[in-house]
């Protein structure tokens, strides 16, 4: 299974998983994103987040929380992670990041990540003792 993306000139960019026997599925509007690889970990976040009018930063810092998601409960996967932002009618892949596990931007978010679910967590309600 793999992901191809891209964008022919004077057409809409395009996103397609394609599978081993040759069939594929695309992008819309009910799913605004695909993933391969492992997703039961990290869909949970991409589930809650990603909209067709999500940003392309907010969807791309979103996909790196999905990932450390999936590296938080699933020791066979890991860093490095590489993204590549790519904006419409740019032609330009220029924005290309290759995050390895010490990567002080990772960590970061790893961090504020893990911090605000325990901050959510506290005032979740609780179960009544009755």
């Amino acid at each position: 299974t793999l992901l191809l993306a891209g964008q022919i000139q004077g057409d809409p960019p395009q996103t397609f998983m394609i599978y081993p026997q040759g069939n594929h599925i695309t992008t819309s509007t009910e799913t605004p994103y695909l993933q391969i690889g492992e997703s039961k970990y990290g869909k949970p976040v991409l589930d809650r987040f990603i909209r067709p009018d999500t940003s392309l930063l907010d969807a791309a810092t979103c996909s790196l929380i999905s990932m450390d998601s999936t590296m938080q409960s699933n020791v066979s996967v890991g860093p490095p992670i590489e993204v590549m932002i790519y904006k419409k009618d740019s032609f330009d892949i220029s924005h290309r990041y290759r995050f390895h596990a010490e990567h002080p931007y990772l960590l970061e978010l790893r961090k504020a990540w893990g911090d605000k679910l325990r901050e959510a967590f506290t005032v979740m309600p609780r179960f009544s003792e009755q």
